[in-house]
């Protein structure tokens, strides 16, 4: 239990280091506004942050699916940031 409790410590850690790098990222682009793909991004980031801890706590038989969801998301959210779609 104490191994899952530094697990979600360690993944919450760098997930707000990837939202910190990827506003600094955006700071470098432009000079304001979220466009609508930064906050298609945003939301992603915060699903994949929080798919996995819900998963394995509530629906852990669904661990499979939550994987290839978070892995679709993750390509969603390459895709947006390669392209840049209006």
């Amino acid at each position: 239990r104490e191994s899952g409790r530094i697990w979600k410590i360690l993944t919450g850690i760098a997930s707000l280091l990837i939202l910190i790098a990827g506003m600094g990222a955006l700071a470098k682009l432009q000079s304001g506004g979220f466009p609508a793909w930064v906050q298609a991004k945003i939301v992603i980031w915060l699903m994949i942050t929080s798919l996995g801890h819900v998963v394995a706590k509530r629906f852990p038989k669904h661990g499979t699916k939550a994987y290839l969801l978070t892995l679709a998301l993750a390509i969603v959210a390459a895709a947006l940031a390669i392209f840049k779609p209006v």
